[in-house]
């Protein structure tokens, strides 16, 4: 009888850690692979996205087009994707740069910046970032300077935790043409 009991103990436990284990679970996303308009870069989005262009305009009030494809995976979890051309890109250092969209990002977002990282992506200056942004999302974010193109991948989570596996997922299904 008592090890009867005690299987059955363990069999609860078990199942209870493994319920738990499944919750913490990210979610399972459709990935599907978009290619751009234009043909010069290609990302998978967890679903198909939503593609919006409009105008804007730079510090220096030059007139720009700025094409963003975003998508709501879950109830949770918020992908983008932008790019636009700023033909001033080139006259300044990529770390100055890199370190002016940061700002003005965390700043649109009332973001605090968490952590970043400098790098090359396909031999272009890239950065990532991670912040706490108002109403406590997670915000990940990856900006890349490619000539005079500028991109932004986003992924923002609602419930304020860090789910870094499908953010690198975003992040690494990006590629230049």
């Amino acid at each position: 009888m008592k090890l009867k009991t005690l299987s059955a103990g363990i069999l609860a436990a078990t199942l209870g850690l493994l319920w738990i284990a499944d919750c913490r679970r990210p979610p399972a996303y459709d990935w599907q692979s978009f290619a751009s308009p234009d043909g010069k870069f290609a990302i998978s989005f967890p679903g198909k996205p939503i593609l919006d262009e409009h105008p804007a305009k730079l510090a220096t009030g030059e007139s720009y087009t700025s094409h963003r494809w975003t998508t709501k995976a879950a109830d949770d979890a918020a992908f983008g994707c932008s790019w636009w051309e700023d033909p001033n890109l080139p006259n300044r250092s990529s770390d100055e740069m890199l370190n002016k969209i940061r700002d003005f990002g965390l700043y649109g977002v009332q973001g605090r910046l968490i952590s970043e990282r400098r790098f090359t992506l396909q031999g272009y200056p890239a950065k990532d970032i991670e912040a706490r942004a108002r109403g406590n999302l997670a915000m990940h974010n990856r900006i890349i300077l490619v000539g005079t193109r500028v991109y932004t991948l986003l992924v923002f989570e609602t419930s304020g935790k860090r789910n870094i596996t499908n953010a690198e997922r975003f992040f690494k299904s990006f590629s230049l043409h």
